[in-house]
């Protein structure tokens, strides 16, 4: 079961009288600012023969995009793209009006990126980590003792100058690596899959640390995690099999799954059925210590099933099957 929302959303109005799934001539539509990506009929086929990445048109303005899909969906290979890391095999992709696959090079001087992993230099400690950093990108002097003061302010890790990298927990190195991708005050910042490995606790501090710097630059965040949008992204595409199925507002994608989102009680022995037979959201435990499913489907799915109020998540398995289900 799915639904195509995209390259052409049916005109629907939600309650707010806004197209559903409509995208937008900015890619931005819930913040204003100058800079713009556009991505326009990207195509990866790597020598294996497999396509990566089939056709892939959006665009970003300033603000959060998420980019969300299913391990193996394209992500990496977009993002490797975006980061010039990677040509594609066909297509344009232009950041305002540099053109990063035919001048790698300018964007690379207003370009953040923070891979899903990335060295650590153990033995070092932030300070040094961060003006290594910064002496690569290129700073020198008081222009590199101001970007490091800034960035680090910005991220919040004043006090872990003196701490070694190694000593660092999940959460202090994302923040760290986060830093070295603001040293040269980028326009555009990409992040792939930046929460993975996070405790909750962490996970939440990250997410609203890429909605703050959404407000002044184009941030792409690349994640299989639901919640990772949820919290942190104004827009979204989201991506399977190297392919977009949607593009624009995620409470409009939310809307796709209203009147199909269903709850039932479970008895003892029934998580192997309905695992096989329904687009299964989630097994929930009640306060009474029993259990019930979440799942999508037209209609009711058994006797005594009640509709529930969708989120994002039950819209994602709606448009992209169970394969969509990932534990944080």
């Amino acid at each position: 079961m799915g639904v195509e929302v995209f390259p052409q959303p049916q005109p629907v109005s939600n309650a707010s009288g806004r197209p559903v799934g409509q995208p937008t001539l900015s890619g931005a539509p819930l913040v204003s600012g100058s800079h713009r990506l556009a991505v326009e009929h990207l195509r990866k086929v790597y020598p294996t023969g497999l396509v990566a990445l089939d056709d892939v048109t959006f665009s970003a303005g300033v603000g959060v995009l998420g980019l969300l899909g299913p391990n193996g969906a394209g992500k990496t290979t977009l993002i490797e793209i975006l980061a010039t890391l990677l040509s594609p095999t066909a297509g344009r992709v232009f950041f305002d009006d540099i053109d990063l696959v035919r001048h790698p090079q300018r964007i690379r001087t207003i370009l953040g990126y923070l891979p899903q992993s990335f060295g650590l230099y153990p033995n070092l400690t932030v300070r040094q980590f961060l003006h290594f950093a910064a002496t690569l990108c290129g700073l020198r002097g008081r222009r590199l003792r101001e970007r490091i003061a800034a960035a680090t302010e910005m991220v919040h890790i004043e006090s872990l100058h003196s701490r070694n990298m190694r000593g660092l927990s999940g959460g202090e190195r994302q923040r760290v690596g986060i830093a070295q991708a603001l040293l040269g005050d980028p326009r555009l910042l990409i992040v792939d899959e930046p929460t993975s490995g996070l405790d909750p606790q962490e996970r939440l501090h990250f997410r609203n640390l890429l909605f703050d710097l959404g407000r002044d630059r184009v941030v792409i965040l690349s994640t299989h995690l639901v919640k990772d949008v949820e919290f942190s992204c104004t827009d979204l595409v989201v991506l399977h099999h190297g392919r977009i199925l949607y593009r624009g507002f995620p409470p409009d994608l939310v809307e796709t799954a209203r009147d199909r989102t269903w709850e039932f009680d479970l008895a003892p022995g029934e998580f192997d059925h309905v695992r096989d037979r329904f687009q299964l959201v989630t097994f929930i435990e009640d306060e009474r210590g029993g259990f019930r499913a979440r799942v999508i489907s037209d209609g009711p799915p058994v006797p005594g099933a009640w509709t529930v109020a969708p989120n994002l998540e039950d819209a994602y398995i709606l448009l992209v099957g169970t394969e969509g289900r990932r534990d944080e």
